[in-house]
């Protein structure tokens, strides 16, 4: 998703039978830089993994989130990417 002139990254379950959960950010405002680059994942049981590139000036970094399907999104972490 698009705001102004940075890319956010949202996330957003579906449960058949029941639809749309409620979307959610997964990058974080305060920390600098643009969305970009997106790569996800799941396995057989419902859990799940994002990663993106985050860059902040000359750096970049890799931002990723897991989502547990009994505990839903875990706090995510930046790895630098050089």
């Amino acid at each position: 998703m698009r705001a102004s002139s940075r890319y956010e990254t949202w996330a957003n379950r579906y449960t058949p039978g029941v639809g749309w959960g409620t979307a959610r950010r997964l990058d974080d405002p305060a920390v600098c830089g643009s969305a970009s680059e997106l790569w996800t994942g799941t396995d057989r049981e419902g859990n799940g993994m994002v990663v993106w590139l985050r860059y902040c000036g000359a750096e970049k970094y890799f931002q990723f989130d897991r989502y547990d399907r009994t505990a839903g999104w875990q706090p995510g972490a930046m790895v630098d990417g050089h």
